[in-house]
């Protein structure tokens, strides 16, 4: 029986741990060649080691978010080792400075607005001038908090808007190319990033108020979105912002900063 994504190349941004990794892996596991992405070599190899002991194909490319070209070179390394693009992930979710919006630097702000949306958008325009077409398809990541204030975070948060108005408008203009672009929008995941919520008991549960299912997602919950809608189950499906928050966004609780 054929794998759903057999004999299809995909692309996953920031894939070299947390969701990435796990979207990586879960396009790895139904047949898709996956090209890796990170800033530190280091990382992406032992990722792409990780995945090639599962029977994985992988290659790795290390290229910064913020980088003018990240797109291209993206887009490069899929064609020289696979010799095309059909699955885009847009996993980028760039935060360097967390706290109030009037306290952050300029430095900080160009990053999270930039990496977190230029290497989408320059990522699609170059896997469809390498020719990726009817049937292509992209998955950002966006955020919950777009719609659920977490006040800490409000630079990163107004760059996951700009994403999902991209996404939108993204799907509007290549529907009729037949390439669809919807978003995901996780809620608490456990990732490296939120690992020193588990050292908090009392600030764990806490989060884990707002949560109706009363548990974190893993990283896994994330992927199985993602490959959802990058599937042809999802063949009719385009410009959605899909929520996998456990039902936070039915809790009138908001997250807490500490």
């Amino acid at each position: 029986m054929a794998k759903r994504f057999e004999a299809k190349t995909a692309i996953v941004t920031g894939s070299s741990r947390g969701i990435g990794r796990a979207i990586a892996g879960r396009l790895a596991r139904d047949g898709a060649a996956v090209v890796l992405n990170g800033r530190h070599a280091e990382d992406l190899d032992l990722a792409a080691k990780d995945l090639r002991a599962d029977g994985a194909t992988v290659a790795t490319a290390v290229v910064d978010a913020i980088d003018a070209d990240a797109g291209d070179l993206l887009v490069e390394v899929a064609m020289q080792e696979f010799g095309r693009v059909d699955l885009l992930v847009g996993n980028i979710g760039l935060s360097p400075y967390i706290g109030p919006t009037l306290d952050t630097d300029r430095r900080s702000f160009e990053e999270m607005m930039l990496g977190n949306t230029w290497l989408s958008l320059g990522l699609l325009k170059a896997a469809i001038a390498a020719g990726m077409g009817a049937g292509g398809a992209m998955v950002n990541l966006s955020a919950i908090g777009t719609r659920k204030i977490f006040a800490a975070a409000g630079v990163h948060t107004a760059s996951k808007v700009a994403v999902d108005f991209l996404t939108k408008n993204l799907a509007l203009e290549l529907g009729p190319l037949g390439i669809r672009v919807n978003a995901v929008a996780p809620g608490l995941t456990k990732t490296p990033t939120t690992a020193f919520l588990l050292d908090d008991p009392e600030l764990f549960a806490r989060q884990l108020e707002v949560v109706p299912l009363g548990r974190m997602a893993e990283p896994d919950d994330i992927a199985d979105a993602v490959a959802f809608l990058l599937s042809d189950e999802a063949s009719y499906i385009t410009g959605v912002v899909l929520d996998v928050d456990g039902g936070a966004l039915l809790s009138a609780k908001g997250f807490h900063a500490d």
